[in-house]
């Protein structure tokens, strides 16, 4: 679908620490782009896409305002907050975002395949707490909506790469 394919969490990135902790859920998407694309490009291109720009705007209804000057100072490494989403990590081919609960973690990535290639990559990672009984496990209405969670996914990368072409004209 949309030349958007999950695909293995590549080693040693920031997404990749949390498959290993008891209860997570993690996944990972993958397409690729004929350009050169840097992180703060497909920063702005995610953010800025209309699907995340719509998302964006619900979340304004429960008070989680983002402007385009927002996505712009994220991208460019300013600010760390952005909506619901608070920067975690960051270096200079990945970026993971902790959403306001906590529970949730957005991870994109960049990486040269060749001068003219760039793989982008998205993930997110659930982390649930635990319960009263101490056990570590993602809720039931979670689960049961993870069907739509890893077509959503698709459908964001493709659009923040579609995004990506439009910044390009």
């Amino acid at each position: 679908m949309f030349n958007v394919a999950p695909c293995p969490i590549p080693n040693t990135t920031f997404l990749e620490d949390l498959t290993h902790r008891e209860g997570n859920y993690t996944d990972c998407f993958v397409t690729a782009i004929s350009e050169d694309v840097s992180i703060s490009e497909f920063i702005s291109a995610f953010f800025g896409s209309p699907v995340l720009r719509l998302e964006r705007r619900l979340l304004a209804l429960i008070s989680a305002r983002s402007t385009a000057a927002d996505v712009a100072a994220v991208a460019n490494g300013t600010a760390n907050k952005i909506a619901l989403w608070t920067v975690d990590q960051r270096d200079e081919t990945q970026i993971i975002l902790k959403a306001a609960s906590g529970g949730i973690r957005t991870w994109m990535m960049v990486s040269r395949t060749s001068e003219e290639t760039t793989r982008l990559y998205f993930g997110s990672a659930l982390v649930p707490e635990a319960s009263e009984n101490g056990e570590i496990k993602l809720r039931f209405s979670t689960r049961a909506l993870m069907g739509f969670h890893k077509l959503y996914s698709r459908i964001v990368l493709w659009s923040a790469k579609t995004q990506l072409h439009r910044m390009r004209r």
